[in-house]
This record gives structure tokens, C-alpha cells and sequence, in this order.
């Protein structure tokens, strides 16, 4: 089955529609993400009990700032592809991608190097009650061993979107 993509030009007609048009994978997104952390609680629940249930849900708003940060960089990443395709600068896009698959390489190892050590810290910081705060951190933990996988994927989409893809990113995400 073949993946068929529509370029979006953004420089000719009603602009609404195509800036709802251009942000409706992003919304998307955002709601499988949510999506993805209810699932993680509905499972947990249903397996485990209240207490991994609490935890689990303590993390939410330290998973969605993580998550909302490193979504911010790749549509960043977007802009500098998009410059540099309109400007038909292959050397640019050239350029503009490696550094940052190297950035996005180097902050994830970062990201996952301090969330590893901090976060037991950072959910106290949160207010997270201390009954559930060592569950909590170990699901942080497991969290963060995927974050950089999921951040050089961010980045890719942001690649792809840069030229007009984003269907196509946000299927491949």
C-alpha cells in the first residue's frame, strides 16, 4: 500500500483553512499523546492498584511538559527545514537536518542522563505524596529510558514537516 502525501501551499488562497488544515495532525498528536498516558493509567489501574494508580498519575504533568518541550524544538527544527526548502538551499536542508539529528541525539542522552538521576527530586519538587513517590519515580525511570528514541522521532517528523509533510511525519509518529 502505497502512502500518498498532499503538499500544502501556504502562500495562495484562504488562509484559515489551510492553517487548520497544516494544525490538525498537530492536535492529533497531542490527543494520542494524552491518549497514550490514559492508557498507561487504565492499565495500571485494572492490574496493579491504587497506589501505581496515583503514581502513575503524579507524573502526568512532568511526562507532558517533556513531551510539549521537545514537541516545541522539533517544530523549531520544522521552520529551519522550511526556510531552507523554500529558499530551494539543498545544502541548507542538508546542513539544517544533521544538526539537528546531532542535537536532538546529544539532548536526548541529556534529557534521559538527568531525568534518570532527578527524578525522585523533581516529583518531590512537584509535590508528589511521599507514599507514592518511589513508584512514581520508577515509572519516570522507564519513561526516560524511551525519551530519547522518542525525541530524535519528534525531530524527524519535524524534518519531514519542514517540506510540506506532515501527514506523512505524523502517520510515520
Amino acid at each position: 500500500m502505497a502512502l500518498t502525501t498532499r503538499r500544502l501551499d501556504m502562500t495562495s488562497g484562504p488562509l484559515f483553512s489551510q492553517m487548520l488544515l497544516f494544525a490538525l495532525p498537530i492536535m492529533a498528536m497531542n490527543v494520542l499523546q494524552l491518549l497514550f498516558n490514559a492508557a498507561d493509567m487504565v492499565v495500571v489501574g485494572r492490574f496493579s492498584g491504587s497506589q501505581s494508580l496515583a503514581a502513575v498519575g503524579a507524573t502526568g504533568s512532568l511526562i507532558s511538559l517533556m513531551v510539549n518541550l521537545f514537541m516545541g524544538l522539533s517544530v523549531g527544527t520544522s521552520v529551519v527545514v522550511a526556510r531552507d526548502y523554500g529558499a530551494h538551499d539543498a545544502e541548507g536542508i542538508r546542513r539544517s537536518v544533521h544538526t539537528s539529528i546531532g542535537i536532538s541525539m546529544i539532548a536526548g542522552l541529556i534529557v534521559t542522563a538527568l531525568g534518570l538521576t532527578f527524578c525522585q527530586p523533581l516529583l518531590r519538587w512537584m509535590g508528589t505524596p511521599s507514599d507514592i513517590i518511589d513508584l512514581s519515580a520508577r515509572y519516570m525511570r522507564i519513561y526516560f529510558f524511551g525519551h530519547a528514541r522518542q525525541h530524535d522521532l519528534q525531530f524527524r517528523c519535524g524534518h519531514s514537516e519542514g517540506h510540506g509533510g506532515q501527514q506523512t511525519a505524523h502517520v510515520f509518529f
